[in-house]
């Protein structure tokens, strides 16, 4: 089985569910992930911007980036 290492979570930015998390995007190293996260940040949407997480002991935590 393929065990991705990092993960962007992303969120809702309108409607009912703003904020809600959208969906998922997995990478295989911390390289992949921080560039996909550059490519889609935006200033104006401080909250609402995706989440970075890493795989570590069988458990995802939040990186800060």
């Amino acid at each position: 089985m393929l065990r991705y290492g990092y993960k962007l979570r992303f969120y809702q930015l309108s409607g009912p569910d703003k904020g809600n998390l959208s969906h998922e995007d997995f990478f295989q190293d911390r390289e992949q992930m921080m560039t996909r996260y550059r490519e889609v940040f935006r200033q104006d949407l401080y909250a609402y911007n995706p989440t970075a997480w890493q795989y570590v002991d069988n458990e995802w935590t939040r990186l800060s980036v």
